[in-house]
């Protein structure tokens, strides 16, 4: 099953709607928790994430 382009874009444009006011903001790096990885998830990835 694929998912289609106006799918994607659906999507794109949603998380966008959450995450531009976000952009170049000291906000959007605030560091919250460490990932399975290693690696850390800021408050902009969150905000994404949520979004999605």
């Amino acid at each position: 099953m694929g998912l289609s382009i106006d799918f994607l874009k659906f999507l794109a444009t949603e998380i966008y709607k959450d995450v531009n006011p976000l952009l170049g903001t000291e906000e959007a790096g605030i560091k919250y928790e460490e990932g399975a990885g290693g690696d850390i998830s800021m408050h902009i990835d969150l905000v994404a994430e949520k979004a999605l």
